[in-house]
């Protein structure tokens, strides 16, 4: 399954869908910046239900954000130390990340080595595409979309502080 997020660049308004192959919205994000900690909602389109909701943990050294999968509990994405690339570890999935993550390409895995889902990021004039293939079938594709995406919130966080 193909999946596709265009996020605007210098977008202040952090709303977007994320679509399928015939470019059709599958989900809509909902993003608050302007709150005390990052946080955003994965929300079926069809149903309109929200499915999952990602929130910054602010009190912990590394950037950390929490997953919840229909109100419960799912992970935690968080940035380790590590001294020539940026590293991500998810926690309760036991999934880890493999290639160029500056670039945005790269591989999520499970424990054993498994793919489960490609991650390429196209960096046009005034968007960012994503293009997220799950090559798992039994997994639920929003729980792929709500890790990538709490990936790129964190990265995003990174380049606004060296930015400053």
């Amino acid at each position: 399954m193909k999946l596709y997020v265009k996020q605007k660049v210098l977008s202040l308004k952090e709303d977007f869908d994320v679509y399928d192959c015939q470019k059709k919205p599958v989900y809509h994000v909902k993003s608050k910046w302007f709150s005390i900690g990052r946080s955003m909602k994965i929300i079926d389109v069809q149903s309109g239900k929200p499915l999952v909701s990602v929130k910054q943990q602010l009190l912990s050294i590394f950037p950390t954000l929490k997953v919840y999968y229909e109100g419960h509990y799912l992970c935690s994405v968080k940035k380790t130390w590590s001294l020539f690339r940026p590293k991500y570890q998810i926690s309760r999935l036991n999934w880890r990340l493999q290639g160029n993550l500056w670039q945005h390409d790269y591989r999520l895995k499970d424990r054993k080595g498994n793919d489960l889902a490609k991650i390429h990021k196209q960096f046009l004039a005034w968007s960012d595409t994503f293009e997220m293939t799950i090559l798992n079938q039994e997994l639920d594709p929003v729980i792929v979309v709500a890790v990538i995406l709490a990936i790129d919130m964190v990265m995003d966080n990174d380049s606004l502080k060296t930015s400053k």
